[in-house]
């Protein structure tokens, strides 16, 4: 599996995540191919706690998926950043399985 996520830079201190995508996912629904969504999750100062900052959209039957959504982040270069993880889930039903988590 291979998977790509774009970091670009844009004004006002801030910065964007772009094209992301994942080849030859395993497939984890039955009778068709997986719904995949990537969401991210950034801890919150002083916590251990992961709070959901945005999400692509579900594309359907897809196991080479390619996301149009764009992540917008604020970045303060004279502080430390919070940590960042991506968890792909499959949309199947009501139910949502994880694929794979990146961190």
């Amino acid at each position: 599996m291979h998977s790509f996520a774009g970091m670009g830079w844009i004004p006002d201190g801030c910065f964007q995540i772009t094209g992301f995508f994942i080849r030859e996912l395993i497939n984890r629904d039955v009778g068709s191919k997986s719904d995949p969504v990537c969401v991210l999750y950034m801890r919150e100062k002083g916590t251990n706690e992961f709070i959901e900052v945005g999400r692509t959209e579900q594309l359907n039957d897809d196991l080479n998926p390619v996301w149009q959504k764009k992540f917008t982040l604020e970045y303060r270069f004279e502080e430390r950043q919070v940590s960042m993880s991506f968890f792909l889930y499959s949309m199947f039903l009501t139910r949502k399985f994880i694929v794979i988590m990146l961190a």
